[in-house]
């Protein structure tokens, strides 16, 4: 059997006989590719062995393609309020061990999504994540540090980073950022705050914060009460070519060849956005906040490599700021993947950094880490 796609985008399934030919499918009133009915034979006899086996290739790809964007309309990114139940069992069914996270989702913006839990204890102090999410971020990968975080009972304000609107930081980044000062204008009852960025956030978190620095009562109330700061594989100016390319894709040629329209455009548009994107990354060099931080990177990332990192946690230092580096070791390269990889660390890197800190109780922290330990 092989995956078809359709000219409408729709997707199907053929089955191969023994002699190499294709039997139609059940649904004739579909338009399929004309390509995907040639036996390999007949393909490799016109194409050539590698393309044609790059055109099944890119069958099955779009085929996948089209199910991971059928999952992603079905998360909890949409319009009205919507409930979610995340669930983590242990594999030995220890209800001790057993840890119930259930949130609500409200989208306040294209780029703005607001996430609760609905458990929280009433007399428990109100907390905000200020999540940053990564260029290119999927709603199920979001959804992932949406759970880690709202099982510690604190609120979630993901603000995702759109990568037209970076080409626009006046009209794009900047108004994104100044939405996101609006809702924290308007809801100034929290206590604690903790800053999250994941790699292209991080500018996403200065913008925020340089116009927070221009308001001295937002900023006390807002960059005053962030106790920790927490960044996954940060990337600086000095790479955002690298990172651009390794974003759009995964193909060697193309990335050298993204790379250099990229260098030519941050020359050709130096006003209208590379100025932006220099001056997000001198404050981030001078610490967007006064606060503990936490760097989470891999040691094959080409995007945010160490020497990178060290050279911002030096000045950080300089400052009097405690930096604290959880470097992961990758099998083959990897940006922002150190969750998926090996989450029982990470889960372990964050939870122990915000009882540090005091943004969650310790008491709390040990309760996920044993349920994490026990699954």
């Amino acid at each position: 059997m092989k995956a078809i796609i359709a000219q409408d985008g729709s997707v199907g399934v053929a089955k191969r006989a023994r002699n190499g030919n294709t039997t139609p499918p059940k649904r004739w009133h579909q338009m399929w590719h004309p390509m995907a009915w040639l036996p390999t034979q007949q393909l490799q006899a016109l194409l050539g062995n590698r393309t044609a086996a790059h055109l099944r290739r890119s069958q099955t790809y779009a085929a996948t393609q089209k199910s991971i964007e059928n999952l992603d309309r079905s998360s909890t990114d949409y319009n009205k309020k919507t409930k979610c139940k995340k669930t983590k069992n242990n594999k030995n069914n220890n209800e001790k061990n057993k840890i119930n996270v259930t949130y609500s989702s409200e989208r306040i913006s294209s780029e703005l999504t607001l996430y609760r839990p609905l458990e929280n204890e009433p007399n428990e102090p109100r907390r905000l994540v200020l999540f940053f999410a990564w260029l290119t971020a999927r709603g199920r990968h979001i959804s992932k540090f949406v759970t880690l975080m709202t099982a510690a009972a604190t609120d979630v304000l993901v603000v995702r980073l759109v990568p037209v609107k970076l080409l626009h930081p006046e009209t794009g980044t900047q108004a994104s950022a100044e939405r996101v000062c609006t809702y924290l204008r308007n809801n100034q009852n929290y206590d604690k705050f903790l800053v999250f960025a994941c790699s292209g956030g991080a500018y996403m978190f200065c913008e925020v914060a340089m116009k927070l620095q221009k308001e001295p009562e937002l900023r006390d109330s807002v960059l005053g009460r962030v106790v920790g700061q927490i960044y996954d594989s940060p990337v600086d100016f000095t790479h955002f070519t690298t990172g651009i390319a390794h974003s759009i894709t995964s193909s060697p040629a193309a990335q050298n060849v993204v790379e250099t329209l990229v260098e030519w455009l941050l020359k050709v548009r130096h006003r209208a956005m590379t100025r932006h994107l220099v001056k997000a990354a001198d404050f981030m060099h001078k610490g967007p906040v006064f606060a503990p931080n936490l760097t989470i990177f891999s040691n094959s990332d080409p995007m945010s490599p160490l020497d990178s990192n060290q050279i911002i946690a030096r000045k950080w230092q300089a400052r009097g700021m405690k930096v604290r580096h959880s470097i992961y070791e990758h099998p083959d390269t990897g940006h922002c993947v150190n969750f998926i990889r090996y989450p029982r660390r990470y889960k372990e890197d964050v939870y122990s950094f915000c009882a540090v800190v005091g943004f969650i109780e310790p008491a709390r922290a040990e309760q996920l880490l044993a349920s994490e330990q026990g699954s």
